[in-house]
């Protein structure tokens, strides 16, 4: 059986919907969170039969940030591309375009844009919309060649300066039934440029478990999940040690444990540290009645050796026939 490698914070969510067997949702809609350290971003996608849109919103703390989005199609290859940033608001809104399975992307607080302003670039449908804006690709990240000689200095100074980056994949097609997969991650790495944080986390975007990590980077969640006969399978996982652990399921109706050992296992796979989860499928909401709204949440939190501060995150996926 194939496993797929996915990020908990959308992956949960988005694996609710491969748990209805053959039923096909006529609209569904999932909310979560993600975050480098500030600000929490809330992203939204949904879909129905105009398509699927995804909203991305950090309130106030989010304006500034740029989002460089590559859409996925089935075959692997690489639909179009968007450079989106928040805007004054902390805000876009994007169409993703038809095809589309998996968005992988890298999201960063904007440097000056060194008088790019807007842009068509980023292909299409799937470009910003709302309060973000489309833009050119940075460009105050590269050295300098004009000017006098102090300020080349100062350009490259500016050059290397160190930045927090967030590498992500999120899926947004969907196979339902059984094996069905999906496949996401979240990633922070302090680096001097989008290229050179790609290039850093690249063993773990590309291996996953058992890649070796750079001090750079940080692995904020990873995640197999599988759909079995009895239910959902979720393994987290982490290159560093799990110090808490915590995950509700529809408001009390399933509960995990680190602390006491409720509901998970815990073992070592490659040289990280794993956890083990199953959600019975007897515990989620997975009706197939036209036109009703059926609604799972799943609430999550753990902290790591590296990660002291509890990393929450909260998710709903509804649905409707």
């Amino acid at each position: 059986m194939r496993i797929a490698i996915v990020r908990s914070g959308w992956g949960l969510a988005l694996a609710l919907l491969l748990a209805q067997g053959c039923a096909q949702p006529g609209k569904s809609k999932t909310t979560a969170e993600l975050g480098i350290t500030s600000p929490q971003f809330r992203v939204t996608h949904e879909t129905d039969t105009t398509g699927t849109t995804l909203d991305v919103d950090g309130g106030s703390a989010g304006a500034d940030f740029c989002f460089e989005l590559d859409w996925i199609g089935s075959d692997g290859a690489v639909l179009s591309s968007s450079y989106v940033t928040t805007g004054g608001t902390g805000h876009f809104a994007a169409q993703v375009p038809v095809g589309t399975v998996r968005m992988e992307g890298i999201y960063y607080k904007c440097p000056d844009l060194d008088g790019g302003g807007e842009s068509d670039e980023g292909g299409g449908e799937g470009d910003g919309e709302g309060d973000g804006r489309a833009i050119s690709p940075p460009r105050c990240l590269q050295p300098q060649t004009q000017g006098t000689r102090q300020g080349r200095e100062t350009d490259r100074a500016m050059s290397v300066e160190i930045r927090e980056y967030g590498l992500i994949s999120m899926p947004l097609g969907l196979t339902s039934g059984r094996g069905g997969q999906l496949c996401s991650y979240r990633v922070s790495v302090h680096a001097t440029s989008p290229e050179h944080a790609k290039a850093l986390a690249l063993p773990i975007t590309s291996q996953g478990v058992g890649a070796a990590a750079s001090e750079a980077v940080r692995v904020q969640e990873y995640t197999r999940i599988e759909l079995l006969a009895s239910g959902l399978r979720v393994r987290c996982a982490t290159p560093d040690l799990y110090k808490t652990f915590h995950m509700d399921c529809n408001e009390g109706a399933f509960q995990a444990d680190l602390a006491t050992g409720a509901n998970l296992v815990r073992y070592q796979e490659l040289g990280w540290d794993v956890i083990e989860v199953m959600i019975p499928e007897s515990l989620l909401e997975l009706g197939t009645l036209p036109g009703v709204a059926y609604q799972n949440t799943i609430e999550s939190s753990y902290t790591t050796s590296t990660l002291p501060a509890p990393a929450a995150f909260d998710y709903t996926y509804t649905y409707w026939n």
